[in-house]
């Protein structure tokens, strides 16, 4: 890929000070506006300033960006790959910079922990608090990323900690687990379904019913919907992400078998224990070797807060 080849060029331009923010700026606003005289005076500049930044960068990257056509301008293909891969780049920017400002105001040191969602760990402010009156000079840094995203920053040492659901996580290797909790099971209906009145479910009760299945599921979760699927005449949707299969229970098109990690207060949902209860086990995860005296105590207490308030009765 192309993709990858702009993006790692951009980045190289970037970290090597050859681009500015100004030019940075300028770039990201014209594609915003595709008219210079609203992004200069979006950017409290001149337009002709503008475009001596736009040509300036231009000439640093080695590729025209934008077409002209009178006041107004039209991203090249090469252009639209540019600002595309320049957006993350400059919010990962903006993002170390708030990291380090936010490090260096009262901290000495920090723990970065990855997590996707705050509902995998919705004790997590109260750890923090907890955590912060034993060690009060560390910044517990949380970084909200895909799973896969936290295991690759963990292994090359972005992360310190990440949450992980644990038989996903590769086998052996430079990993090491410590459990959590185990996140039951359960089947999510919106709350006009017929099953919303029900305390517990019985698998046979989804009988004929319309299915939502995530293209990527823990593997117990997966067995479970294939148990479903081949024992009850269900039909099934595939859906790409948790937001697409909120969507579509949420507008009656099936109904969802979802771990209670992932439970939020979206309006309209109705969450229901399994009369027979499936556990998906979850863990933190650091890299191999000997943990720190103030990782190890973050650990502790997250399982404390976390199993003392009951994860599994959620």
């Amino acid at each position: 890929m192309l993709a990858e080849y702009f993006y790692y060029q951009f980045k190289n331009l970037i970290m090597s000070s050859i681009m500015n923010s100004r030019q940075i700026n300028s770039a990201l606003e014209l594609a915003r506006t595709l008219n210079f005289n609203q992004a200069a005076e979006n950017l409290f500049i001149s337009q002709p300033t503008l475009s001596y930044h736009i040509k300036t960068l231009e000439e640093e990257v080695g590729i025209k960006l934008f077409e002209r056509s009178g006041k107004g301008a039209v991203l090249t293909p090469g252009g639209k790959q540019f600002i595309h891969d320049l957006r993350q780049i400059n919010h990962d920017l903006s993002m170390a910079i708030e990291r380090a400002q936010n490090l260096g105001c009262q901290y000495q040191s920090s723990i970065r922990l990855g997590v996707f969602g705050l509902s995998a760990l919705p004790h997590l402010p109260e750890a923090i608090l907890e955590f912060n009156q034993q060690y009060p000079e560390i910044f517990v840094d949380v970084v909200f990323e895909s799973g896969n995203d936290q295991l690759d920053q963990l292994l090359t040492g972005q992360l310190d900690l990440s949450f992980a659901v644990t038989s996903s996580l590769p086998k052996g290797g430079d990993l090491q687990t410590i459990p959590l909790y185990d996140s039951p099971i359960n089947l999510l209906v919106n709350q006009q379904d017929p099953l919303a009145n029900l305390g517990k479910v019985e698998l046979g009760q989804l009988a004929n019913r319309t299915l939502i299945v995530g293209s990527v599921s823990p593997k117990e979760l997966k067995h479970l919907q294939n148990q479903v699927v081949t024992n009850y005449q269900v039909q099934t949707i595939n859906s790409p992400n948790h937001a697409t299969t909120i969507t579509h229970v949420l507008t009656k098109r099936g109904i969802c078998l979802t771990p209670t990690f992932l439970k939020d207060a979206t309006p309209g949902l109705t969450w229901l224990s399994l009369a027979e209860e499936v556990l998906i086990p979850c863990s933190m995860v650091m890299r191999r070797g000997e943990i720190p005296a103030s990782l190890r105590t973050l650990i502790d207490i997250l399982i404390q807060v976390h199993q003392g308030a009951g994860q599994r009765s959620d």
